[in-house]
């Protein structure tokens, strides 16, 4: 097998490795939102929904509206 054989079949086999591996490092990203749901009057809002605009991921405000 000539050098530029070796080189072409060695980047075949490399190449599923660097494009999956990628995809595994960049769903372990994590990101935390955090705040009070409130309504005009600085009241906690029990139970309100927030839901992150353009995502499925979403939560429920607790009693004290965190």
């Amino acid at each position: 097998m000539n050098k530029r054989n070796l080189i072409s079949s060695v980047m075949t086999m490399l190449m599923p490795m660097f494009l999956f591996g990628q995809a595994v490092i960049e769903e372990k990203v994590e990101t935390s939102i955090g705040g009070v749901v409130s309504d005009e009057s600085n009241n906690p809002i029990v139970g309100a929904n927030v839901i992150v605009e353009g995502t499925d991921l979403g939560s429920a405000a607790d009693a004290d509206g965190y």
